[in-house]
Order: structure tokens, then C-alpha cells, then sequence
């Protein structure tokens, strides 16, 4: 059948009109291609990858994000297996990194992770979840550690202008201090020596390193809180030589840390000193420490976003590793990709939550 427009011309018209049907501009599948182009360029979400990334974000990610209960009835973002068990032993750091990024039960969740117990042993203590900090023995041994003690940093320091949070932080100093390794005697009465995080420690996991004493000394130092003493003075002294060391030690961690979670440990302390303000000083350091990173872990976009890439670029990288409808979110959430070196697959066992902290970033100005 010839359209309308052809009956006055008769014949050529028709033979004109064949003409057309068989040229290339008419193939089916180039026309699947051409709706799809123009498609891209009048919807502005699909064109600019940051606006898919904050439409994912609100659509897809966060009615995804899984939570565990802390057994009083509160809810916290953690990672979360196939049979819906919690796995939350790394929670604290995780909810560190979503508070810095604006989620305030986050915040809530660092914050609850610490004991509430009003009496010693136990008074200022910080474990690695609000359920562990309910329930100890359900991780009774190494009940904290280096990386998790960067999340109550890091959720303390974008919140020091509450006096709460710096009363929580000196309420932990002062247990650090009161729990030294015993070097002579035996609990709960000895001659203490070394600090540390926890006091069930079987895998050498809870003494703090030279590095953890001097991102602590440094932190304090910067908030104008007291360093930790202990018995004459002496642990008081050993802080004090590590003050404003910190920021070196992250350069060089950049250098020779081992991909995967040592790496990622220091993307949270560049984003850690990163929360204090530029500083002529240690801002080329940590930029310098922030591109390191991203060439060590190119496809990494939040060691991308550290080290400056545009926006669009960190969004795009995001965009490769986490899920694009709800039909993909995995059911086993328990990796933070991030943490994880560039190939391994984290992202098909992806918290989701790793996926709204970016999201998060973005959406920053």
C-alpha cells in the first residue's frame, strides 16, 4: 500500500517509495539504534552518569540496602548473607565511611557501638557493632581493631562541633588507657605496658601499631583532647612522639600497603585528614597519597574520586560495578567492593551500601 501523499503522482511515486523501503535508512535494527541515540540525548538521567547514579541510589539501592537489629528494636546498615544472618563485625568502619558521607543513622550507629555500661571493665569500650556492644559474647574474641577504630575517628572528627561526640571519644581514650596489655602480673591487677583496642586478643589484632598510635595521638592532638597517659606518664610520652606523624605514615602506607583492605584503609585516612580542611602543609601530601592509590587500583572509583577524577568519570566506574535494576542486587551483600582490589568480583556480593556511600559523595557539591 503507497502512503496518501503519493496518489496525485501515480507510478513514480510507487517506484520511488520501493526505492525508499530498501534503503539501509529504513533497516529495522538501524532503526532500533537511532530511537535508542535519541533516547540518550533527551533524557538527561541516562546521558549524565552522576543523575543514573543518584536515580539508582533512590530506586534501586536503598529499598535494596540490607540492615541488621541490634536486638533492642534499633536498625543498622550492615552486611547482610543470603540466609539474612548479620555480618557485622567490620560494621563500625563501614557506618564511619556512610556517616561522613550524610547518612545520620549511620552516625547513630558508631556511636551506639560503644558500651553503655556506666561501670569498669567496660565503661568507654568500643565494639565492632551496636548488636556486639549488646551482646559481646557473640564475638568473644578480638571485639575490635585498628580498621574499625577508624570509623569511630572518622564519625567523631565530621562531628566534632558536638560536644557529645568528643565526650565519647575521651570516654575511649581513657579505656585505651586503662587497658594496656599486662607485662607483669595477671588481669584485672598488673603492671600494664602497650595499648590496645580490646582485650580478648588471640590474633595479635587488638595492640595498636605505630600507625594507629599515631593517627589516634594525631586526631586527639588536632581536637585538643587529652592523649591517653597510663601509669607515670609513660604511655602519654610514646603518643606525644607520634603526634602530626600520621599523615607521613599514610603516604607512605600508599606506597607499600597491599591492595585490597590494607589499601582501602588508607583511602579512610586520607578521607579522614581530608575532614579536618586543606592545610598547606598536608594537602599536597595527601594528594600525592590519593594518586598513588588510583594508580595502583585504576578501575577503584572511590580511590578515583580521592584522587580528583571528574565527577562523571567516578560515576561511570560506579556505575560498572554496581547494580542496574533490582533483578541484579545480589542476594549474598556482604562485601564493600571498595575494599576489595581491582578483579576479585566483590561487586557480585556487593552490601549495596558501598554502592549508596558513592552515591553520596556524588552528590556533594
Amino acid at each position: 500500500m503507497q502512503p496518501a501523499y503519493c496518489a496525485p503522482l501515480a507510478i513514480s511515486c510507487r517506484r520511488d517509495f520501493k526505492a525508499m523501503k530498501r534503503h539501509s535508512f529504513f533497516d529495522g535494527r538501524l532503526r532500533i539504534l537511532l530511537a535508542l541515540f535519541a533516547y540518550l540525548l533527551i533524557d538527561p538521567v541516562h546521558a549524565d552518569p552522576v543523575a543514573t547514579v543518584a536515580q539508582l541510589s533512590a530506586q534501586v539501592w536503598r529499598p535494596a540496602a540490607p540492615w541488621c537489629t541490634d536486638g533492642q528494636g534499633k536498625a543498622f546498615p550492615s552486611k547482610v548473607d543470603a540466609n539474612g544472618n548479620c555480618d557485622d563485625g567490620d560494621a563500625v568502619i563501614f557506618n564511619g565511611l556512610l556517616c561522613y558521607s550524610g547518612e545520620n543513622v549511620a552516625c547513630d550507629a558508631v556511636q551506639n557501638a560503644q558500651s553503655r555500661e556506666a561501670a569498669l571493665p567496660r565503661r568507654g569500650e568500643w565494639f565492632r557493632s551496636p548488636r556486639l556492644a549488646l551482646n559481646p559474647e557473640l564475638h568473644p574474641s578480638n571485639s575490635f581493631s585498628n580498621d574499625q577504630n577508624l570509623g569511630v575517628l572518622l564519625s567523631v572528627v565530621n562531628h566534632r562541633s558536638e560536644q557529645k561526640y568528643l565526650d565519647r571519644l575521651s570516654a575511649w581514650t581513657t579505656w585505651i588507657e586503662a587497658n594496656a596489655a599486662c607485662i607483669i602480673g595477671n588481669e584485672p591487677l598488673c603492671l600494664r605496658g602497650w595499648p590496645r583496642f580490646c582485650r580478648d586478643d588471640n590474633e595479635h589484632g587488638c595492640g595498636l601499631r605505630p600507625g594507629d598510635i599515631a593517627t589516634l595521638a594525631t586526631v586527639l592532638h588536632r581536637l585538643n583532647l587529652p592523649l591517653p597517659q597510663g601509669p607515670g606518664g609513660a604511655m602519654g610520652q610514646l603518643f606525644d612522639a607520634f603526634v602530626e606523624a600520621a599523615i607521613p605514615i599514610t603516604f607512605a602506607d600508599a606506597n607499600t600497603n597491599d591492595t585490597d583492605y590494607p589499601l582501602h584503609l588508607v583511602a579512610v585516612e586520607i578521607l579522614l585528614w581530608r575532614s579536618f580542611g586543606a592545610s598547606d602543609d598536608t594537602s599536597p601530601i595527601l594528594d600525592r597519597a590519593a594518586a598513588i592509590l588510583h594508580r595502583r587500583q585504576p578501575k577503584n572509583p572511590f580511590f578515583a574520586y580521592l584522587a580528583g577524577e571528574p565527577k562523571n568519570t567516578v560515576a561511570q566506574g560506579v556505575l560498572q560495578f554496581c547494580p542496574d535494576s533490582a533483578l541484579s542486587v545480589p542476594k549474598d551483600k556482604v562485601q564493600w567492593t571498595w575494599e576489595r582490589a581491582d578483579g576479585t568480583g566483590a561487586e557480585k556480593k556487593s552490601m549495596v551500601w558501598d554502592c549508596i556511600f558513592m552515591a553520596n559523595l556524588l552528590a556533594r557539591p
